[in-house]
């Protein structure tokens, strides 16, 4: 048996606070994923348009600016402004 600097109610004391710990992990990442859903399908439907998105690409759909009408996320220059789809590089 392993060699332990504290007592087995200590062990057990930690272990219960870890596991609360674990549990309000996942509560708060259940909620956060919920919480921003819309947001993050906007985000995975842009990923599955264009495999990668800019910067600021990403402020946008998380600001709420969705894909144009063609389908792609408005790419921005390097001064954020949308640039022509033709001349946008990924």
């Amino acid at each position: 048996q392993e060699q332990r600097d504290h007592s087995e109610g200590t062990a057990q004391i930690i272990d219960e606070e870890v596991a609360k710990l674990l549990r309000e992990a996942d509560a708060r990442a259940f909620e956060l994923v919920s919480t921003n859903r819309p947001t993050l399908e906007r985000i995975v439907a842009a990923l599955l348009l264009n495999e990668e998105l800019e910067r600021k690409e990403l402020e946008n759909l998380i600001t709420g600016v969705d894909v144009q009408s063609n389908g792609q996320v408005p790419h921005t220059n390097a001064v954020g402004q949308v640039a022509p789809a033709s001349s946008a590089t990924a």
